[in-house]
């Protein structure tokens, strides 16, 4: 039997052409939004671009014997050990037992580099159709790339495009048709996504869920019935559009969505998974578009959530990366959930707003075997966080911090700097809170304008225009805030995880591997003492010292397996 469909779940962004960007702006290159964005993620060594789990990949091996290196830098085996990509992701798994479950036969590709031999065999296999998820695919080049490279080894499968990127540019071009002056031509809705043929795929699947579209889809494709009138998709030839988008919607069904472990195999399984128990958000902070893309918030049954803990016991599994986005909301739901997994024996990691934590609560969480914690603070200025709509303030996040340090429940915090309303002074109270509140680690990321955010709609009040990482508004500009993220780096003396690294998921994976807490302040230690360099314009000995250094506090670390 042939297989029915090839599941990619996820690509990295190609690392040459990262090295590349990156090294510009290192030799004082101009550069624009992403490359800004990349100088405050790696650093340069040795003529290439590192990460912090690159640093501590290529530390580790290094301290073992020399290393290959290829012609424009270390070879990606040897930059790979320690990625946070590592952790299988829910994405590709979730879509890949579905189909099982609706009597498909489906092979699964996770990760199309830390797999490029299975991807290589899978497209071997000429699958009748290949869907590769969006959902942590966010750039159209790599896209582009991977539907050409799936062209090229595999010419008669039919190529599908879906997940959380593809419906996101959706809500975004959306938006941006909706707020055009009054009198304005404006596209139906139907032909907004005609010009993405140029990423070469056959069909998008546009829809936040888009399971049971794809499943017509295979189904019409295996008994040979035309597509012609199938919902939620948008088709393709030689680039041009040949259908509209006529948008019905899926509903999502909990009890028959639910993730069924037993049809996964032990390949695609590691120590470590990502688990969720509820979809969407209840919040609606007007930086995020998540809510509305994700719609009404989906609360999985208990019974459902243990059954999953029961069968990732039976197969090995010890640590959880638990992703809903707000998992102690609401409280008397996330303390039974805790209960769950208290009758359990995993270590565990997730999202926490930590303005509604009381002391029980964090109790439980230990108790039930939390190591750490996402904050997703965003802001410590009162009225900056009014603004961002996140019904917190600065007092709030010091009590939740402090409950969780007294509990020993690692913190990251994430901060958003340049938000419309920001001046240098709001900013600068984020480095006084980042020293005194007690977090363990931190991140400064640029104001990143969506325009199907709320924030969106106020663009005028603020003075607000640009897209993505270019934008200004009347009190800043995004140059100005890349510099304020400078210097706060520079002058900040806590931790500093850079938000392309792989934040919470890194420092979980560094954990499950076998990295000690000592190991991991090691590793940051190592790569924010570098980045200061780069970002003050200095280097030298001094990187040289902190890698050897940090090859010396990693030399004696022996890493348990990773899925792969």
């Amino acid at each position: 039997m042939g297989v029915d469909c090839l599941v990619i779940g996820a690509a990295e962004f190609d690392r040459d052409r990262e090295r590349e960007i990156f090294l510009k702006v290192h030799r004082g290159d101009a550069a624009d939004g992403w490359g800004k964005f990349l100088a405050l993620n790696y650093v340069e060594f040795e003529g290439d671009a590192l990460m912090a789990n690159q640093l501590a990949s290529v530390a580790h091996r290094s301290a073992r014997g020399p290393l290959a290196r290829g012609g424009n830098g270390f070879a990606y085996a040897d930059v790979s050990m320690l990625s946070s990509w590592r952790t299988p992701l829910l994405g590709g798994m979730w879509i890949y037992q579905a189909l099982k479950q609706r009597g498909f036969e489906v092979a699964l590709v996770q990760h199309v580099q830390l797999q490029a031999a299975q991807l290589e065999a899978a497209l071997a296999e000429q699958p009748r159709a290949i869907a590769i998820s969006t959902t942590l695919i966010t750039s159209p080049l790599e896209m582009k790339a991977l539907v050409r490279l799936c062209r090229e080894r595999s010419p008669a499968s039919y190529i599908v495009l879906g997940g959380m990127s593809i419906w996101n540019q959706f809500q975004v071009r959306k938006a941006e048709n909706e707020q055009l002056p009054a009198g304005a031509p404006r596209e139906d809705e139907g032909d907004l996504l005609g010009s993405f043929g140029f990423l070469g795929a056959d069909a998008l699947i546009v829809d936040p869920y888009g399971i049971e579209t794809l499943a017509e889809l295979l189904g019409r494709l295996k008994a040979g019935r035309s597509l012609d009138g199938l919902a939620n998709t948008v088709r393709y030839s030689k680039g041009a559009p040949v259908s509209r988008l006529d948008r019905t919607g899926e509903v999502f069904d909990a009890a028959r969505m639910r993730m069924d472990w037993d049809l996964v195999e032990n390949e695609h399984i590691g120590s470590v998974v990502n688990v969720r128990t509820q979809i969407s958000c209840p919040f609606r902070c007007s930086f995020c578009s998540y809510p509305t893309t994700q719609g009404p918030v989906i609360k999985a049954e208990f019974d459902a959530f243990e059954r999953e803990l029961q069968a990732l016991s039976r197969r090995g599994v010890d640590t959880l990366m638990i992703i809903d986005d707000t998992f102690n909301v609401p409280p008397k739901r996330f303390m039974q959930v805790l209960e769950i997994l208290r009758r359990h024996q995993f270590r565990w990691y997730s999202f926490i707003r930590c303005q509604f934590l009381d002391a029980a609560q964090v109790e439980m969480m230990k108790a039930s075997g939390c190591v750490g914690v996402y904050l997703g603070l965003e802001s410590v200025d009162d009225e900056t966080l009014e603004r961002m709509n996140k019904t917190a303030t600065e007092e709030l996040f010091r009590r939740g911090i402090g409950l969780l340090a007294e509990r020993e429940i690692l913190t990251y915090a994430s901060f958003i700097v340049g938000f419309p309303g920001d001046t240098a002074d709001t900013v600068r109270k984020v480095q006084r809170f980042i020293e005194t509140s007690g977090l363990d680690y931190y991140n400064l990321k640029p104001f990143w304008y969506d325009h199907s955010t709320p924030i969106a709609q106020r663009a005028a009040e603020f003075g607000l225009s640009g897209q993505g990482y270019n934008w200004q508004h009347d009190r800043m500009n995004a140059t100005q805030a890349y510099d304020l993220i400078r210097d706060l780096i520079l002058d900040t003396r806590s931790r500093y995880v850079g938000l392309h690294s792989g934040e919470l998921w890194e420092i979980g994976q560094f954990g499950a591997r076998g990295l000690s807490k000592g190991h991991i302040d090691a590793v940051y230690d190592a790569h924010n003492a570098m980045l200061k360099q780069d970002l003050a314009g200095r280097g030298g000995e001094d990187k040289t010292r902190a890698f050897t250094r940090l090859q010396s506090q990693l030399r004696d670390v022996e890493l348990t397996p990773a899925a792969w």
